[in-house]
């Protein structure tokens, strides 16, 4: 048998001052325990302040660490880490931590707070657009684009407003006023050139996936908050100008009347009753027509009312009723995280990890466009021919210890090309290649986490360590107490005195089934003698039934026990209804094992983890270090 080997502790503070600096704080079988790995187990495991460093703490924690070791050991020993459902939870939560550690966070910081700002301002934009032209077989015609893009521009040079320089440029383009835009409202790139350029002027050109933008800021408007306004609309006539005029000179004496007058007389278009606030601001979702919010936002104080104004055959009258102020940024920071990890901002987090995963892992590049459009030709892209062996096996990039070819990149593009012999291939190739360096760098960064991250790699294998852990101690203890019916039989047995009720009473309840025998009870409730003949009488001739209870301090089951022990030996007739009949009162009586199963199955299993941990200690050689104490005080 191996034998355990604990250096003593009790050791004097000279000798500790002259401990050296060790690499190996404690060895338990064959694993090495570092002082740095201990000090911060110690602290992490002791957050709710017990982590004082006193010597009673640390030789505490150094039992139940030397403990938890010895059983992980096993776990590993029994390849608990193969088993498929634990390897298939493991590798859940892996990717899934991975995942949050693949966020950028200084990015991402960035971006919220761009997105603050940007939060209470709406920029009145109009936009040309013109779009990528896409023959019948899905080519671009860039050059065509550029066409376009130079004619206009060369209009605006002239002195011409963007509306007029699309009209005289002659290009196929679309021209659009999109009236006032805000944050997430468009396409990434489109929203920069909508905040970044001055009032008054048109932005360098946006390249989008619809095609080239020329954006103009007209105007903006900056929000305090969300409004909320209740509205009268009513069908243009003199007749209901006339009330809404009318409406004005009594909310002017009382604010509160035009609630109930929105509710009586406004209608919407479809003749529905219009009584819901409306909500105007820069979160607000509403596409209210610009001289709507502007009226809206021209009532100075809550709980006025607008000029009374026409949208096409409808009246309107608002009241400004409330205002919600944005909130501070750390109210919505995680609404404005998940957005910006949906949407296109999170190309930027990613480009930033690619860029860094390619030092970590001396990314390099083999192959070019050029060399791709040798052997990438229209047939093989569209399926109709094959890359041969030799060609498919040429190297495209390199990433750790991955070399991507030819042919895995043909797997990953398909067969779907419908395009033509011509910039479109090189356009599709350029796309494709980077859509399949991105994936494959960013998968081969999360899967190789542990290799660069020392913390997630010591989180992974905590998680690691303590699913087998409850995986064995399931089967090894907690399980195995209840499945042990007989050896739970035998602790039970074994350890009697140690489940005794300090008190007990024995007393039966009776449950009168005649209303008429009720009457005879209770008539008799102040004789014992008599009550005592009626319950035997009443049993034997199916009056009442009884039930036999074991009562002890703190069952509340029948009746609060203190109650209940006021009563004499013999049966009781109770204000409260209740026939009993107390049949005895017992000091320091043994428990049934059924009324102490759950604390025995407890006690069983601490008994059967203490027997193991014993055994594991027996077989295995421990070590602790004479300076230990020492070597782990800070």
């Amino acid at each position: 048998m191996r034998y355990i080997f604990l250096l003593c502790f009790a050791i004097t503070h000279g000798l500790l001052a002259q401990c050296p600096d060790i690499a190996t704080l404690i060895e338990i079988g064959e694993e090495r325990v570092s002082q740095e790995d201990f000090v911060r187990l110690y602290t992490k495991n002791n957050i709710d302040g017990s982590a004082d460093f006193s010597e009673e703490s640390l030789n505490e924690y150094l039992e139940l660490y030397i403990n938890y070791r010895l059983k992980v050991q096993q776990a590993y020993a029994l390849e608990m880490d193969t088993i498929s459902p634990i390897l298939s939870e493991f590798n859940g939560y892996r990717l899934q931590l991975a995942e949050s550690y693949l966020t950028e966070e200084r990015i991402t910081d960035r971006l919220v707070e761009e997105a603050f700002e940007r939060m209470p301002v709406q920029r009145d934009i109009e936009h040309v657009l013109i779009p990528w032209d896409r023959d019948v077989d899905g080519r671009i015609d860039s050059v065509k684009a550029f066409n376009a893009l130079s004619k206009v521009q060369r209009q605006l040079s002239r002195g011409y407003n963007l509306k007029r320089a699309a009209a005289r440029s002659g290009a196929d383009l679309t021209y659009r006023s999109l009236g006032y835009l805000g944050l997430f409202q468009t396409v990434y790139a489109f929203e920069n050139a909508m905040y970044e350029t001055p009032i008054g002027e048109v932005s360098e050109p946006v390249y989008t996936r619809f095609g080239i933008h020329l954006v103009k800021v007209k105007g903006e408007r900056t929000f305090d908050g969300t409004s909320s306004y209740l509205q009268i609309a009513l069908f243009e006539s003199s007749e209901n100008r006339q009330l809404l005029e009318q409406v004005i000179r009594d909310v002017r004496s009382n604010s509160s009347l035009f609630s109930s007058y929105a509710a009586q007389y406004s209608t919407s278009r479809n003749g529905k009753s219009s009584r819901n606030p409306i909500k105007i601001g820069a979160q607000a979702n509403s596409a209210w027509q610009n001289e709507y919010v502007e009226k809206a936002l021209s009532i100075d104080t809550i709980g006025d009312v607008s000029d009374i104004f026409s949208l096409g055959d409808t009246l309107y009258l608002i009241q400004w009723i409330a205002l919600d102020s944005f909130p501070d940024l750390d109210k919505v920071r995680n609404g404005l995280v998940r957005k910006i990890q949906q949407g296109q901002r999170s190309r930027i987090q990613k480009d930033s990890l690619l860029h860094e995963a390619r030092g970590l892992f001396d990314y390099n590049q083999d192959a070019t466009i050029d060399s791709m459009l040798q052997y990438f030709t229209k047939d093989v892209l569209s399926g109709n021919a094959d890359l041969s062996d030799e060609r498919a096996g040429i190297t495209l990039f390199v990433i750790g210890y991955d070399t991507l070819t030819y042919g895995d990149f043909e797997e990953y593009m398909g067969h779907n090309y419908g395009g033509a012999e011509d910039a479109y291939r090189i356009f599709y190739l350029e796309e494709k290649f980077k859509a399949y360096e991105q994936k494959t760098i960013y998968e081969y960064y999360r899967d190789h986490l542990h290799e660069v991250n020392v913390e997630f790699a010591t989180q992974m294998q905590e998680y690691r360590d303590g699913m087998l852990l409850f995986e064995l101690m399931n089967e090894r203890v907690w399980r195995e107490a209840v499945r042990d019916t007989a050896g739970l039989n035998a602790f039970f047995e074994e350890n009697r005195s140690s489940y005794i009720w300090p008190q007990l009473i024995t007393v039966s309840h009776f449950i009168v089934e005649d209303s008429t025998f009720i009457r005879k009870l209770f008539k008799a409730s102040n004789n014992s003698n008599k009550l005592a003949k009626l319950f035997a009488k009443g049993l034997k001739r199916d009056k009442l039934s009884s039930k036999s209870w074991r009562v002890w301090p703190g069952d509340t089951r029948l009746m609060d026990f203190n109650q209940l022990n006021e009563l004499s030996i013999g049966p009781h007739a109770l204000d409260n209804g209740m026939f009993l009949r107390i049949d005895d009162k017992e000091d320091d009586t043994w428990k049934a094992f059924d009324e102490t199963r759950g604390f025995v199955i407890s006690d069983y299993q601490d008994y059967l983890e203490k027997d193991w941990i014993y055994s594991l200690r027996e077989a295995t050689s421990i070590r602790v270090t004479s300076c230990f104490i020492n070597l782990v005080n800070p």
